[in-house]
Formats: structure tokens, C-alpha cells, sequence
């Protein structure tokens, strides 16, 4: 159940087209609330929350099929 824990709100498809040389990698951002730009941050931990659709996975599993596509 670990594997699924980060869940994304914003789901990393719509963020490609944003990533470095679009390979869904990293993304240049900017922290409204530190009023500073990050270069090269992380795909995978933005726009998300651990267990953001709760810890049964159900509505995960499901948006997972949907992304795939």
C-alpha cells in the first residue's frame, strides 16, 4: 500500500506538458508563500498529499485507469 500512498490532486499527466523537455521529471516552479522560484523540483511531490483520496485506495485505483489512457 505504500507505493500508492503519494496520491495527486492534480494528476502528473496534466503537469507534462509543463516538465522539463517533457519527460514528466522535474518542473520549474514558483512558492507564492516563500515568494522564491525552485529550478528543477520534482514531479512526483507536486500537487499532492499522502492518501489524498483515503487509505482504501478505492477512488485512486480508479483515477489510475482513467490517467492511463
Amino acid at each position: 500500500m505504500a507505493a500508492l500512498k503519494n496520491q495527486h490532486f492534480v494528476p502528473r499527466c496534466h503537469l507534462r506538458p509543463f516538465t522539463l523537455d517533457g519527460e514528466n521529471l522535474a518542473i520549474n516552479l514558483f512558492n507564492f508563500a516563500r515568494q522564491r522560484a525552485v529550478l528543477n523540483a520534482p514531479v512526483k511531490s507536486q500537487c499532492s498529499a499522502d492518501y489524498f483520496y483515503g487509505k482504501d485506495l478505492h477512488y485512486e485505483k480508479k483515477m489510475q485507469v482513467i490517467e492511463g489512457l
